[in-house]
């Protein structure tokens, strides 16, 4: 099973989204999103020279059947020189007692680094044997066989992470530059982070609006008479934004209508709308900013 040895890497993976469509009642599927798990466990590592993880290695290749027993596995050890001499007869003595230990004790092992996903996630595994040894009259006849177990009580502890905080949890990581693109080097990997960063979040696209052709009319436009509404229009269009903020837009609002004329000219009114976004953009998106400015210039023309 892979491990890593940082745990912000192991904190990115316990974000990943997992959900199940679970049958109630009525015969209908409601939809359940679960939470992440980070397991974590003060231990030394064991490195792959080490005897009993040697022996695990070699495990999955060996064709238990219903016969095999542990006598015949040490000697199958020894013939494919999966251990040495030494070793073999360190496993056979006192009762065959430290291969019936190796079969039934799980190791860590620190990854050799032979690769840049293994370097960046900080990849270690966790070697299972997961060898049942069936007894029977002599220890060294008793039969084994492969099984499968729950590897929880392998750690210390767990830190459970709701699916509700998965997201937020994963942006703070990324400003510890913990991402796809950091752990995963592939180009695919690299690309669709790129693609995710650029995609506007949702709430950030303006509303659709039909377009409505405007005709200029020579008609002078009397401003002592009928000034734009400001204050109403900033109302309308940022009803939640500070007055302090509001003062400073009001300020740039004004210095672009003192013009005579504004309306009608383009320079001005594209000046005034860059003015406002650029104000807007400390409150707002760069997409939602560029968004408001443009309705709080409509209403201005309207």
């Amino acid at each position: 099973m892979d491990v890593t040895l940082n745990p912000l890497v192991a904190l990115y993976f316990a974000t990943e989204y997992s959900c199940e469509y679970m049958k109630n009642k009525n015969g209908q599927y409601t939809h359940q999103e679960h939470d992440g798990v980070v397991f974590y466990r003060l231990v030394n590592g064991c490195s792959l020279q080490d005897v009993q993880i040697k022996i695990a290695l070699a495990v999955p290749f060996v064709e238990f059947g219903k016969s095999m027993s542990l006598k015949q596995f040490c000697l199958y050890l020894r013939e494919n020189d999966v251990i040495t001499e030494s070793e073999y007869k360190r496993l056979v003595d006192d009762e065959y007692s430290e291969i019936i230990r190796i079969l039934q004790t799980n190791s860590f092992i620190v990854s050799a680094n032979s690769n840049v996903r293994l370097i960046q996630q900080r990849g270690a595994f966790l070697i299972a044997p997961a060898v049942n040894i069936n007894p029977v009259s002599e220890t060294k006849t008793s039969i084994l066989s492969k099984a499968k177990m729950n590897l929880e009580k392998e750690f210390e502890g767990r830190f459970v992470v709701p699916s509700k905080d998965k997201n937020a949890i994963r942006e703070e990581l990324d400003f510890f530059n913990v991402n796809e693109a950091t752990l995963f080097p592939e180009l695919e990997h690299q690309m669709r982070y790129i693609q995710g960063q650029l995609k506007p979040s949702v709430g950030t696209v303006e509303e659709y609006r039909q377009y409505e052709r405007r005709v200029n009319t020579q008609t002078p436009v009397d401003f002592e008479k009928a000034p734009p509404d400001v204050d109403g229009i900033l109302s309308k269009v940022l009803p939640t934004i500070k007055t302090k903020e509001i003062e400073h837009l009001k300020m740039e609002i004004n210095a672009a209508t003192d013009v005579i004329d504004w309306h009608h000219k383009d320079s001005v009114i594209s000046g005034l709308r860059r003015a406002l976004t650029k104000s807007l953009s400390d409150t707002f998106s760069a997409v939602d900013a560029k968004s408001k400015a443009n309705q709080i210039i409509d209403e201005l023309l309207a």
